[in-house]
């Protein structure tokens, strides 16, 4: 009888990618085409994802203005420029961790909050003291992750302090 691969050739019973089959303990012939196969599968996975962390710390966080921002960068990491024209906002959630928001504007376009939960909202508390702030509109520079929802719109989730720069008027 001819040896069929995958089958076992003592015990006739499909044993797969096996070396040795788990009926009867005879070796089985070497599959050859399905360890290469195997290997090559992963060697790809690996030189892929070598290739994402490459890109991805060579290609810097792209800018976005207010005007352009869609439900379809939902989920992206992205930088935007605004003026701050209301006064900023800070509570606690029900858990009773810290929250602090702020809402941006782009002469007269779409307005995107920008909100900081957490430690970092902690870490930023001090600059948006009412004596900290000017009383004139705040250039404002924000790098987070977008959030997209339909009943409120966009918001923008800041990661850490150094996320939020202050350019100090606008300029028209």
């Amino acid at each position: 009888m001819p040896e069929r691969p995958g089958y076992c050739p003592s015990c006739d019973r499909f044993i797969g990618a096996h070396d040795l089959c788990p009926y009867c303990d005879t070796p089985a012939g070497r599959l050859l085409p399905l360890r290469r196969l195997r290997l090559a599968a992963l060697l790809i996975a690996v030189a892929g994802l070598g290739l994402v962390a490459l890109f991805r710390h060579r290609h810097g966080i792209p800018t976005v203005a207010l005007a352009d921002l869609s439900p379809a960068w939902h989920g992206a990491h992205i930088r935007v420029h605004g003026v701050a024209t209301a006064p900023p906002r800070r509570g606690r959630s029900r858990s009773g961790q810290p929250w602090l928001a702020l809402t941006l504007a782009e002469r007269s376009r779409p307005l995107l909050e920008v909100v900081a939960v957490g430690r970092t909202a902690e870490l930023l508390a001090p600059l948006f003291d009412r004596s900290a702030l000017p009383k004139t509109p705040m250039a404002i520079e924000v790098v987070g992750r977008l959030q997209w929802r339909a009943e409120k719109g966009p918001t923008l989730f800041v990661q850490t302090p150094a996320d939020l720069i202050f350019h100090g008027p606008p300029s028209e």
